[in-house]
């Protein structure tokens, strides 16, 4: 499985916000794209879902144009979890089963019913399955979105920002638990980030936007100071630890 982007452009009116991107992302791999505020980190994961019409560009699935699938086809196909997250008055097994909407007709079946308590089961959220969405913790609002995500059975998981408003704890917690479901299930992850330890932590794959260009795309090895002084116009300096590259800013 693969996903090509080629040649995107996107512009609000005259303002452009994405220029000639092109990069291509592998089953199982968790592809991070970093950046400044406002650089089009947002703007790119909506360009990927079709919820906005790129200026110019291509983006394939198996070399199936994207613009060919239906919009329930392309919810099977990609699921998206953005970075704020707002719920009704349902609890945690209510929100999950909303992952089931593409495959329902008319009213879910025991299929939809199983699949949904099967999820839940495997994120450990089963303690949290009847308490209102909103009564959960920013940590616990997180999983529970990946979790209805997971439940949509898509091949594509994007995330805007999903460790963003978290606690140093909850934010490393939920990085592992991003690891751990991509390696297990083999999904492709398309995720934005502006902390580069976390996206180094999560990433296997790195897209580096800057004024709206590519400034680069590749594995760890472009994460560099250099990289880091230029995109974001700070000194850092390197620290292993346990053979994990850290960079701490000066």
């Amino acid at each position: 499985m693969k996903m090509d982007v080629n040649d995107l452009s996107f512009a609000y009116g005259k303002d452009h916000i994405l220029n000639s991107i092109s990069f291509s992302v592998e089953e199982g791999e968790r592809l991070i794209i970093i950046g400044n505020n406002g650089v089009g980190k947002t703007t790119l994961l909506k360009c990927l879902n079709q919820m906005l019409e790129p200026k110019k560009g291509l983006i394939t699935f198996n070399d199936i144009n994207l613009n060919t699938y239906s919009h329930k086809e392309l919810a099977k196909l990609m699921a998206y979890v953005p970075q704020s997250i707002s719920y009704t008055e349902q609890n945690v097994f209510e929100t999950v089963l909303l992952g089931r909407k593409p495959y329902i007709n008319f009213q879910p079946s025991i299929n939809d019913y199983l699949k949904t308590e099967t999820i839940i089961n495997q994120l450990s959220l089963q303690h949290l399955a009847l308490k209102n969405t909103n009564q959960l913790s920013g940590g616990e609002r997180q999983k529970v979105a990946i979790a209805r995500a997971l439940n949509q059975e898509s091949k594509i998981i994007l995330m805007d920002e999903p460790t963003a408003n978290l606690d140093i704890k909850k934010q490393l917690e939920l990085s592992d638990f991003i690891i751990d479901i991509s390696s297990k299930n083999k999904i492709m992850m398309i995720i934005s980030m502006h902390d580069i330890n976390l996206a180094l932590r999560i990433g296997t794959k790195f897209l580096v936007l800057k004024e709206s260009n590519i400034y680069a795309f590749g594995d760890k090895s472009i994460i560099t100071k250099q990289l880091i002084n230029d995109v974001f116009n700070v000194n850092s300096k390197t620290v292993y630890d346990n053979d994990t590259l850290h960079f701490i800013y000066e």
